[in-house]
């Protein structure tokens, strides 16, 4: 489908191309992409924000980790997360925050997942 035009009626399908756009290059530029692949790549993760930015700072690059927007605190790490976990489909892999046990631990888990495409929805 053509990016829109000036003048160009929107429709549900111009939309929905549109909004797969943006959470792609949200996906793409985000430099937790790329240690959350591999970190994900085997089998499921689960474990604390603390825990999650331990693991992803062994698997990241000096250089990704020197970048600007690179998560240094649990918050930060927390808040990019769920900002990349508004676009699964976008980016197959799922995050999930749950809360465990009487003290109601925060648990994060990091999962590969397999979404169908449009072209499969449509059949």
């Amino acid at each position: 489908m053509a990016p829109c035009t000036p003048g160009a009626i929107f429709t549900s399908t111009t939309c929905a191309w549109h909004n797969e756009a943006i959470n792609a290059f949200a996906v793409e530029s985000s430099t937790l992409t790329q240690p959350l692949y591999i970190l994900a790549r085997n089998e499921e993760w689960c474990g604390t924000t603390s825990e999650l930015l331990d693991a992803i700072n062994e698997i990241a690059t000096a250089a990704e980790r020197r970048r600007a927007d690179w998560p240094t605190t649990i918050f930060k790490l927390s808040n990019a997360l769920r900002r990349l976990a508004s676009s699964p489909r976008a980016f197959d892999i799922l995050v999930e925050f749950t809360r465990v046990g009487h003290v109601r631990r925060r648990i994060i888990q990091v999962r590969r997942v397999s979404y169908p495409t449009r072209e499969e929805n449509e059949e």
